[in-house]
């Protein structure tokens, strides 16, 4: 957690920490018609050094309260242009809590009204390029994966889910790791037959990683059977599960 004042300061003057938290306030014309509104998010918080634990978006006497999802402990916004040849805006509104994880959720003039359009949840990076869409960024332990949403003439977001994802963009042949324990390598995600056996201290790299073997709310063991295509150090080509990448099989660049 974050501290706004040495704690020996907090004790003698904690009614006037909310001071220096003053809401984020951003004056923005979102629905391009030469009317600007500002636009400002109220927390809630009983401790300083603690998350907030809610907050209203106000826009003139419009109040929308952004629910139990939305907590970290600063807010900011921002506004981003959907197409270049039209003037209308999309404000993100993005908490940010510890590590960095960030709650994002997308407003947009929809008919008159101030409505939400989508959200985005996690930790790294978002584009809005002005071509109509957004490309997010999130790590998911050792490597980042990026994601892209198409921007409707209504404003929503839409996901555009891939079939495959490819590990360490950057690179041509993913991310590399080291065997500690050995481990098996299956021809398909069946997990049936096994094309290798990884050998200790031999290098491997992981290519892929499958979403449709990751569910929804999925507690550690079950993200532990998910599902990543790697090739070995002798060249073979098959699919492991996620709990043979954790640190007491294989050396990779896990990070919180």
């Amino acid at each position: 957690m974050k501290a706004l004042l040495p704690a020996w300061l907090g004790l003698v003057l904690a009614p006037t920490l909310f001071a220096v938290d003053p809401p984020p306030k951003l004056t923005v014309d979102l629905a391009g018609n030469g009317q600007s509104q500002t636009y400002t998010v109220e927390l809630t918080r009983s401790n300083p050094e603690y998350d907030f634990e809610s907050a209203v978006l106000k826009a003139g006497k419009t109040s929308i309260p952004l629910g139990k999802e939305f907590t970290g402990f600063t807010v900011a916004l921002e506004a981003h242009q959907v197409f270049g040849d039209q003037p209308a805006k999309i404000l993100e509104v993005t908490a940010e809590g510890d590590s960095d994880y960030l709650v994002r959720y997308f407003f947009a003039m929809v008919n008159g009204q101030l409505k939400q359009v989508g959200k985005v949840k996690g930790q790294g990076d978002l584009k809005v390029p002005g071509n109509g869409t957004l490309v997010a960024t999130g790590w998911m332990g050792f490597w980042m994966k990026t994601e892209k949403y198409l921007i409707g003439k209504d404003l929503s977001l839409t996901l555009l889910p891939q079939e495959f994802y490819s590990l360490g963009i950057d690179q041509t042949s993913g991310i590399e790791g080291t065997v500690v324990a050995s481990f098996p390598v299956y021809q398909k995600r069946d997990g049936k037959t096994v094309l290798a056996n990884t050998r200790k201290d031999s290098k491997f790299r992981v290519l892929l990683w499958d979403p449709s073997s990751a569910k929804p709310g999925d507690d550690i063991e079950a993200r532990g059977n998910q599902w990543y295509l790697i090739r070995t150090e002798s060249g073979f080509t098959g699919w492991v599960r996620a709990k043979h990448l954790e640190m007491e099989f294989a050396e990779l660049p896990w990070a919180g």
